[in-house]
């Protein structure tokens, strides 16, 4: 019986491990991705006179240049990532908003419950 708890355990920490590794993972991702978007963004003119933007890492110093099927791919790939942080902040802002009404909803319970220790703003009585 001790032996299937202790492979329980091991399992549990590495599963943990694995998330963690994951998140962070993603976090470095998300984050490349924006540094990516902010240094390296960059606009081309097409044959046609329009301009397509874009971004990608590449050297300023240099020119480089795209097929037309390759920029709009990019520009498809970038308006979507752009519309799904929009998504993500307000679907945040949200999730914030419900958190911070109900803490302000709890105050006055922990206003009262010795449980939270912290106590209210009252002064005591004075004495004359």
């Amino acid at each position: 019986m001790s032996g299937y708890f202790s492979n329980f355990g091991r399992e549990m920490r590495k599963e943990n491990l694995i998330r963690k590794f994951f998140a962070v993972a993603l976090i470095g991702l998300f984050v490349n991705f924006m540094f990516v978007n902010t240094v390296f963004t960059h606009t081309h003119r097409m044959a046609d006179g329009s301009l397509m933007s874009h971004s990608h890492p590449y050297q300023p110093s240099t020119s480089h240049s795209h097929s037309t099927s390759l920029l709009s791919l990019i520009s498809g790939f970038n308006s979507a990532a752009s519309a799904f942080q929009g998504i993500a902040s307000i679907f945040l802002a949200a999730i914030s908003s419900l958190i911070a009404i109900d803490y302000l909803c709890k105050a006055p319970q922990r206003l009262i419950n010795p449980q939270y220790r912290i106590y209210s703003l009252r002064a005591p009585p004075a004495i004359r």
